[in-house]
């Protein structure tokens, strides 16, 4: 008298392959919604973003305490403490250069 042993399988293969099937197309799904954001993030919609990130380009810097004058021996100044103002162009985003450079010449009171 042989016992008849039987496992009863959860899952046939036939399950098992849609499963799999089903997980892949999953992941397939979302890499293309990550090429699709980033193609819309990069490509698309640059002007949107270009304006929304202007003001992260411009910034003013707190002002800080004013120094006292350093003088040397005779009492001429060494060093004193004055305002002052950068400005920085991107060159490569600047399409016309002759017009810009006029341009902040005239606002600096420099000779172009």
């Amino acid at each position: 008298m042989e016992a008849e042993i039987k496992i009863k399988l959860r899952y046939s293969l036939f399950s098992l392959q849609k499963r799999l099937i089903a997980f892949v197309l999953l992941v397939a799904f979302l890499f293309l919604l990550v090429f699709v954001r980033l193609l819309v993030l990069q490509g698309l919609n640059t002007k949107n973003y270009q304006i929304l990130a202007s003001p992260q380009w411009v910034r003013t810097l707190p002002l800080k305490a004013k120094r006292g004058k350093i003088f040397d021996v005779n009492g001429n100044t060494l060093a004193a403490s004055y305002t002052t103002y950068d400005l920085y162009v991107r060159a490569k985003e600047v399409e016309n250069k002759e017009e810009v450079a006029k341009y902040l010449s005239s606002i600096l009171g420099l000779h172009y």
